[in-house]
């Protein structure tokens, strides 16, 4: 790798010094550019591209893919419960029980605590995230049932 980036680095000296020689010969007013700034500059604005469209893509869908994932371990957590007790907490609180690791548990992605509700003598239950905006019953929740 370091001989590769030598030889692109010797590679890109000599168009350069080609480049001064030519831009003397022609006396144009300004500064020149070099050919090695040109390529650094578009190599920087490809990256820069990428890291952009990568980022709009986390916000747009990757963060309610997350938050699906973490409601995912709240429905594991709430089913455990069920296992050990035969039905389903009346409070999403009760899944933390004092452990500090879990604390975090009833917020969803964006930070908002998760709309709980049991239902059947709590054999069923209904998890919302509020979404992004943080608002019940708008079109960015995301609802499971069991």
């Amino acid at each position: 790798m370091f001989l590769l980036e030598l030889i692109i680095d010797c590679i890109l000296l000599v168009l350069d010094i080609k480049f001064l020689r030519e831009y003397k010969k022609k006396k144009k007013t300004g500064l020149p550019v070099l050919p090695s700034i040109k390529i650094y500059i578009a190599t920087i604005s490809i990256a820069l591209f990428f890291i952009t469209g990568y980022s709009i893509y986390r916000i747009i869908i990757g963060s309610k893919k997350e938050a699906m994932e973490k409601m995912h371990t709240v429905e594991n957590a709430l089913n455990k419960e069920k296992e050990s007790f035969g039905k389903y907490p009346e409070k999403l609180n009760s899944i933390i029980r004092n452990n500090p690791l879990k604390r975090d548990i009833i917020l969803d992605y964006w930070g908002n605590e998760y709309f709980y509700r049991t239902s059947n003598n709590a054999t069923s239950y209904q998890l919302i995230s509020k979404g992004k905006d943080g608002l019940l019953n708008t079109d960015d929740d995301i609802i499971t049932k069991n």
